[in-house]
């Protein structure tokens, strides 16, 4: 069936409903870290077209369908070679992680193009020295920087790792590079200073415990390798085919960066790594939720060049121009039966995750349109519907109009990620479920036990009420509760 939206989307869903600008930039920042441009964009397209599933969903459909040309283009400013170029974009086209982010109404699709785009033009500038070039390169970034907070540590990686002689020849100074650097900054600040105020006046989600284990780390490469699909559904020889062939290729793709003028590739792979490894480890160090699979997605296109060049290994790089300005071409390619044997085992592993998240997509099938049809059939008048977590919802207001109150309270848009103490929260649910319900003789109940401790709401609630399942669904069981006409109000 169609794809329902998901977390994610229904938040922004709910951000771009919010009555003004002001107001969404407010809650925005108050969930750092935070990034505007999507935001912002998506309110303007809501504003015209609505906000149905399709509807929200269309600028990052446009933004993923985007990114395989700026993939072409990062790979030409990388090698100079129109084979890398057209197969880069080729391997970012068939990504299943690129395809599953291109479809959903979030800001990753925006800020991966972006990321790609920014990187090819700083390569660019690196290489013919040309002030216009420059200035390109400084525009783009500036915009990518708004997309999202990891997208200035990845052009500051890239920028610093290219002055090292890794990155090999440049005609452009360090000082030129840092005065860049500078009017990116500068350009930022506005936003940068009040999400950084934002984040140490507030409990970010970053302050969250969760230390990162091993089988993450593994699952985000399966993740890039052959797909969300592949990982949820379990399906190891895909899984196994796809990390095995990327890593060949990244290797040989090293190897490659070797040669004269094709140092971006190893700056690529390096930075690739640090964003990998980096917060992995650092959530392992320090039991802090830092390690997010999905965040190291804007590198993506760039690494496929990396894999792309590992198979096709042009033999020499762009050292100079011709005397007519023409860029030379490559003399021969050299392709390797290992190598080749390798991007076989990609394609099919690319290929099969696509079909894995065809047929069972990875976010979208929890059942909330379904249980809303219920609630319009079955709900009277006046008949109080609460839903437990209240992150929950956004997602069902998606899909059902109605009065819907989230227990312990309702979302707060502004407060995503508070942990509240679980018997606290336990008898703040009580409160406000027997002061609403107060009067009433059926009730409708939302409710997720899973994230939700123990479920001590739903056993408290038997203890007072008849409580009948009405729908059972991944994303929440509906519950019929018949109350007592004594059913008192605690308040």
């Amino acid at each position: 069936g169609e794809r329902t939206l998901f977390w994610d989307e229904a938040y922004h869903v709910q951000l771009v409903l919010l009555p003004s600008t002001t107001e969404m930039l407010g809650a925005i920042l108050a969930n750092p870290p935070s990034d505007p441009l999507y935001a912002l964009l998506l309110r303007a397209w809501a504003a015209f077209a609505g906000t149905t599933d399709q509807v929200i969903r269309l600028p990052s459909v446009l933004a993923g369908a985007a990114t395989a040309p700026a993939a072409a283009w990062l790979g030409w400013e990388l090698t100079l070679s129109r084979r890398v170029a057209l197969a880069s974009a080729i391997l970012v086209a068939i990504a299943p992680y690129a395809v599953e982010f291109g479809q959903e109404a979030s800001p990753y699709a925006f800020a991966t193009l972006l990321t790609t785009l920014a990187l090819a033009a700083l390569w660019r500038w690196r290489r013919t020295g040309r002030r216009l070039d420059g200035a390109l390169a400084v525009v783009v970034s500036i915009v990518a920087v708004y997309s999202h907070y990891v997208v200035p540590v990845v052009l500051t990686l890239v920028a610093f790792t290219s002055l090292s002689p890794l990155g090999g020849p440049r005609q452009v100074s360090a000082r030129a590079m840092a005065v860049a650097a500078g009017n990116v900054l500068l350009a930022w600040l506005p936003w940068l200073v009040p999400m950084l105020m934002s984040w140490f006046s507030t409990d970010a989600r970053t302050a969250l415990a969760h230390t990162a284990t091993p089988q993450e780390l593994l699952g985000a490469l399966s993740q890039y390798a052959s797909g969300t699909g592949a990982l949820i559904e379990r399906i190891r020889p895909l899984q196994l085919l796809g990390i095995a062939a990327a890593g060949l290729l990244v290797a040989r793709g090293w190897l490659v960066g070797g040669r004269p003028g094709l140092g971006g590739l190893r700056v690529v792979v390096l930075v690739a790594v640090a964003l990998f490894v980096g917060p992995w480890l650092a959530s392992v160090i320090t039991g802090h939720w830092l390690f997010v699979a999905h965040l190291m997605l804007f590198t993506l296109p760039a690494v496929g060049v990396v894999l792309v060049s590992g198979w096709l290994a042009p033999s020499e790089g762009p050292a100079t121009t011709g005397a007519a300005g023409r860029q030379p071409h490559y003399r021969r390619w050299l392709i390797s039966r290992p190598a080749s044997l390798a991007a076989a085992g990609l394609l099919v592993a690319q290929i099969g995750g696509l079909a894995v998240n065809a047929i069972d997509p990875p976010h979208g099938g929890d059942g909330s349109r379904d249980l809303a049809y219920v609630l319009r059939a079955e709900v009277a008048t006046g008949e109080p519907v609460f839903i437990a977590p209240a992150e929950l919802q956004p997602i069902l207001m998606q899909y059902w109009d109605g009065p819907l109150y989230g227990l312990p309270a309702d979302l707060d848009l502004r407060r995503l990620y508070s942990v509240e103490d679980q018997s606290v929260a336990f008898e703040r649910s009580i409160d406000r479920f027997s002061e609403i319900a107060s009067g009433a003789s059926r009730v409708w109940l939302v409710y997720e036990p899973a994230r939700e401790g123990d479920a001590l709401f739903v056993a408290w609630l038997r203890q007072q009420a008849e409580v009948m399942p009405r729908a059972s669904q991944p994303f929440g069981d509906l519950y019929e509760v018949l109350l007592p006409e004594t059913f008192p109000s605690r308040n």
